[in-house]
C-alpha cells in the first residue's frame, strides 16, 4: 500500500497554483481537498444528492379550430443539480498534538501515549477525547492514519520501539510497527490500517519497548475516515 504524509493543514486559498496535476492537502477546516492548475479547489468526498428535475407549467391549449387542435404546451426547464452537503459526506475525525512535549515512560509493557490532543474537525458520530476517537454511530469500516514524531531521551544508544493502534484498550495487531530510536534523534513514523468499529468502540495510539526508556512526543496527527 502506498502512503502519503500530511504533517500539517495548509490554506489552499493562498497556496501556489500547481503548474501540472493537482495539489492535495488538508485545508484549514480539516477537509481533504485538491487544487488544480486553474486554481479551482475541490473537496475530495462523496457527491451530494442529484437535484430533482424541475417541471415547468403546463402549456395552454390552443384555441380549437374548426378541425385541428391548438399547439402542445412546452416542457419546463430541467432542475439544478444539488450541492454536496455534509450529511452525504463520509464520517471523519482528526486530532493532533504539536506542542505539549509530553513524555511517556515505557518499561516492557504497552502504555497509552501521553498527549494533550486537540481536534480540528469531526462529523457524523465520531468524537474526540484526549488521544482517543469514539464511534457513536452504527458499525462501519474506517481507514486510520497516524503521523508521529518522537525522541528517545533515555541514555541508551538504540532502542526498539513498538507503536500500534489499540481498539477498546486491546492491541489491534494489524497496525503494529517497530522502529529503532537513537538517543536524542527525532524520528518520524507513518502508519495506517483499516479497522471495523461498532457503536461505542474507540481507538488510541499506544507504545511499548523491552527496555526502560523515556519517549518525548514532538508531534502527533491522527485521522480516521469512513470508507
Amino acid at each position: 500500500m502506498s502512503s502519503m504524509f500530511f504533517n500539517n493543514t495548509i490554506d489552499l486559498q493562498k497556496a501556489n497554483i500547481p503548474k501540472n496535476g493537482y495539489l492535495v492537502a488538508y485545508d484549514l477546516d480539516g477537509v481533504l481537498k485538491q487544487k488544480d492548475s486553474f486554481g479551482n479547489i475541490k473537496t475530495l468526498g462523496t457527491q451530494g444528492p442529484q437535484g430533482e428535475i424541475g417541471q415547468g407549467p403546463q402549456g395552454f391549449q390552443g384555441p380549437q379550430g374548426e378541425i385541428g387542435q391548438g399547439p402542445q404546451g412546452f416542457q419546463g426547464p430541467q432542475g439544478f443539480q444539488g450541492d454536496i452537503g455534509p450529511y452525504n459526506m463520509p464520517a471523519f475525525c482528526n486530532y493532533f498534538d504539536f506542542e505539549s512535549n509530553s513524555v511517556t515512560i515505557v518499561n516492557n509493557e504497552w502504555v497509552k501515549l501521553k498527549t494533550t490532543t486537540t481536534s480540528l474537525y469531526s462529523r457524523k458520530n465520531l468524537i474526540h477525547t484526549n488521544n482517543r476517537i469514539t464511534n457513536l454511530g452504527e458499525e462501519k469500516i474506517f481507514k486510520l492514519d497516524v503521523i508521529l514524531n518522537i525522541i528517545n531521551i533515555s541514555i541508551d544508544t538504540y532502542d526498539d520501539i513498538n507503536i500500534a493502534i489499540f481498539k477498546n484498550e486491546k492491541l489491534y495487531e494489524q497496525s503494529q510497527q517497530t522502529i529503532s530510536l537513537k538517543n536524542n534523534l527525532n524520528t518520524s513514523l507513518y502508519m495506517n490500517c483499516f479497522i471495523k468499529l461498532k457503536k461505542d468502540d474507540f481507538v488510541e495510539v499506544w507504545i511499548n519497548s523491552e527496555n526502560n526508556i523515556e519517549i518525548k512526543l514532538i508531534n502527533l496527527n491522527t485521522s480516521i475516515l469512513e470508507i
